[in-house]
């Protein structure tokens, strides 16, 4: 949308606002975000519509108030139009207090004596003379501090330092008549103000900001917000993440200012992108209202794998009890990084997979996915197929939409559960093929959906990973993954559901991101709630795949320094909460990167496994036994509904497929240092015991104290989950 460009100045003390229409839009398929209906700002109204333009590559740079801006900027100059001093004739010398300093006023033969204010740290002053020019500064009446200027200081602005104390004046003499341009006075800090008009009041909780207060321009910021012109408060606030404030108190509010104090060196600036408004319930939205889920618990864990499960030989010659069968009891499914580049040369070329027992693929001569592929099955779970074709170039495909369709329907035909062999139950149309433009890849998902159904109308297809919180991710070089952008509507229909992939980080930029607890109302997580609407939307009753999450972690003898690395009990503690809150939102599956970490050095993603990498022998990680603790205590049930969403504590209810309960799961949405708290439980159920997961190899839990009391229990809660069994319902 376009916003008219409008002029105007403000006072923080005088907020006589021009009020215009709303402008607020939803962020798509997730939370309500507000913007501004105008932005105000105390130095320059120049270019100020980019705070809320709705674009982030924007921005609006204040007045640099030193050296000397500050001198015509309201509170900046305590002397400004007049204010807060004693001279005769003060109408006569307004040009001296004016903020322009290229109009003046005549001195001639007054006396020119100013009361300087208590808070006052240093006086300006730019005069014009023929003569000497005296500035003397007193105290209590008395000279302590005196100041010469000669002729050849005329028509240049001087700054002078105040001394400490209150009672003091300042006093100009010549000999000569002589002109001050400007004389100011300005306080100890220097602030800039930025006021937010939304119109109307609204519920006000979160403040998503762009702008540069982590720089050396800006020393700290305050935030106060306004029902109306007379009622102001300063907020308690805290930053939960880079562009992210979070209020101590949801807030009614229709102004919200920002005052920012800048640093004391010349020509710095505020510099803000982009702000938008949220209610308590953040960026993200309300969470999903809780209903019991489809599944039991170990349904909807998968792991990711790949070709020989780092054995670099088929899994049919690993020994057993390694490869798929380490992972197997984990899960209900392995989901393969299947490599189109190992079947065809080219996304053109034809493949006929019934020829791989005797002379491999066109691209690989030995390569025998059947064989591989079995022995993964063998283990009992399911195969989902990540068909990636990222290697290609997107200009290979010069046939996209036909090619797409040939690949995917021999795929099917071969691998698909009725009409080929029955080892692939699902497919996606690529894993992350996020730089590839919008209209190739609309023309691969459309002609792959449709090769896929007509191979074999039984199997599961699913586009690649995509989202629907970020439409602006469409316009970088390497993310491009906006859901609306990326799948034609037309193929809704052939589809089984969404695919997503999500981490818990504080923001998207993996040169500065750091990994959150899963609860936290930061977290990147979060955006499931997005994909959760657009599937309502336009796939209702299908599935959503979560087919990559996790956390990296030291553990199996690897180090992990890399920015995303927590330490190795936390993330198996995250793993247990995450998982369970996978269930709660209703998610079909959740399906951990990585089945084992990378070999090398540490980095992005390569200490993300539930095994240590195949240079440490794949020893199991304490991720690795977080899983085997679900599964051992929880993997039979179903969620039941939510006991507690807090910010001291989290609960779900646990029970049968038809929702008695059986057991209540407590922790709190913390890190692992965090201290315990006590959680008083009223007298709904009676419970036998509680346990806390354990994450080792020999017990996957230990007892915890459970007191009983006259109405209830109590039991101590941390951020490793606690398990209490119920005793009857």
């Amino acid at each position: 949308m376009k916003h008219k460009h409008i002029k105007y100045f403000f006072t923080l003390t005088l907020l006589s606002f021009l009020l215009c229409g709303t402008d607020s839009r939803p962020v798509p398929y997730g939370a309500d975000a507000v913007k501004p209906v105008t932005v105000r700002s105390l130095t320059n109204p120049v270019g100020i519509a980019a705070i809320f333009d709705e674009d982030n590559n924007t921005f609006w740079e204040s007045a640099a108030l030193l050296p000397h801006g500050w001198v015509g900027v309201p509170s900046a100059n305590l002397w400004l139009d007049g204010q807060r001093f004693l001279v005769e004739n003060q109408n006569k010398y307004a040009a001296a207090f004016d903020g322009n300093a290229d109009t003046a006023a005549d001195i001639k033969d007054d006396e020119f004596l100013l009361n300087i204010p208590k808070n006052a740290t240093a006086i300006g002053f730019k005069f014009g003379s023929k003569a000497t020019v005296i500035l003397e500064i007193l105290q209590n009446g008395k000279v302590t501090q005196t100041q010469t200027f000669q002729a050849a200081d005329s028509y240049k602005f001087h700054t002078l330092t105040l001394p400490a104390g209150n009672n003091l004046q300042v006093k100009i003499n010549s000999v000569n008549s002589f002109q001050i341009f400007e004389i100011a006075c300005r306080p100890a800090e220097l602030r800039e103000r930025v006021l937010l008009d939304f119109d109307r009041v609204i519920p006000l909780q979160y403040l998503q900001l762009s702008d540069n207060r982590a720089t050396d321009a800006v020393q700290n910021l305050r935030i106060y917000v306004q029902k109306n012109k007379y009622e102001k408060e300063e907020v308690v606030y805290e930053n939960i993440r880079e562009d992210l404030i979070k209020f101590d108190a949801e807030k009614q509010a229709a102004f919200v200012i920002l005052e920012y104090t800048l640093a004391e060196k010349d020509w710095r600036k505020v510099r803000i992108n982009e702000v938008t408004a949220y209610d308590r319930s953040g960026l993200y939205g309300k969470r999903r209202t809780a209903q019991k889920s489809k599944m039991p618990l170990k349904d909807l864990l998968g792991v990711n794998g790949y070709w020989s499960f780092g054995y670099d030989r088929y899994s049919k010659f690993i020994p057993p009890g390694e490869g798929p069968d380490l992972y197997a009891p984990l899960v209900s499914h392995f989901r393969t990084y299947h490599d189109m580049t190992w079947d065809v040369k080219d996304p053109d070329d034809p493949i006929d997979f019934t020829k791989m027992k005797i002379s491999g693929t066109p691209a690989m001569e030995w390569l025998d996915w059947d064989k591989e592929y079995a022995d993964w099955q063998a283990t009992g779970v399911k195969i989902q197929a990540s068909l990636q074709f990222f290697r290609f170039a997107p200009e290979a495909w010069s046939r996209a939409e036909q090619s797409a369709y040939n690949y995917a329907y021999a795929y099917a035909r071969h691998f698909g559960p009725t009409q080929g062999n029955g080892l692939i139950s699902t497919i996606e149309v690529g894993n992350e093929p996020w730089k590839y433009d919008a209209a190739t890849y609309r023309k691969i998902i459309t002609g792959m959906v449709r090769g896929a159904k007509d191979g074999d109308p039984a199997i599961e297809v699913f586009p690649c990973a995509l989202q629907a919180a970020e439409p602006k991710f469409e316009q970088t070089a390497e993310f491009k993954n906006y859901v609306d952008a990326r799948i034609p509507r037309e193929i809704y229909p052939l589809l089984d559901g969404m695919n997503i992939h999500y981490y818990s980080y504080d923001n998207h930029n993996v040169y500065k991101q750091k990994t959150l607890p899963p609860e936290s109302s930061a977290s990147t997580w979060r955006e499931i709630t997005a994909a959760i609407n657009w599937r309502d939307r336009h796939l209702p009753g299908k599935k959503i795949y979560l087919s990559e999450w996790g956390f990296e972690s030291a553990g199996g003898g690897e180090d992990c320094t890399h920015r995303q690395c927590i330490p190795e009990a936390e993330a198996a503690a995250f793993a247990v909460r995450g998982a369970l809150q996978a269930h709660r939102l209703g998610l079909d599956r959740a399906t951990w990167y990585y089945y084992a970490n990378e070999t090398g050095k540490s980095r992005l993603y390569a200490r993300a496994g539930l095994t240590a990498s195949a240079d440490a022998g794949f020893q199991k990680k304490q991720t690795y036994y977080a899983f085997a603790a679900m599964v051992e205590e929880l993997g039979d049930l179903h969620f039941v509904k939510v006991y507690r969403e807090s910010d001291a504590v989290w609960g779900y209810y646990y029970g049968d497929k038809n929702g008695k309960i059986s057991h209540l799961i407590l922790w709190r949405p913390t890190r692992l240092n965090a201290p315990t708290v006590t959680v008083d439980l009223g007298q709904h159920f009676n419970f036998k015991n509680a346990k806390r997961f354990v994450f080792e190899a020999e017990k996957t839990s230990e007892t915890v104290e459970l007191i009983r009391m006259e109405k209830g229990y109590r039991v101590e809660v941390g951020a490793v989950p606690v398990v209490l069994e119920v005793e009857r319902f």
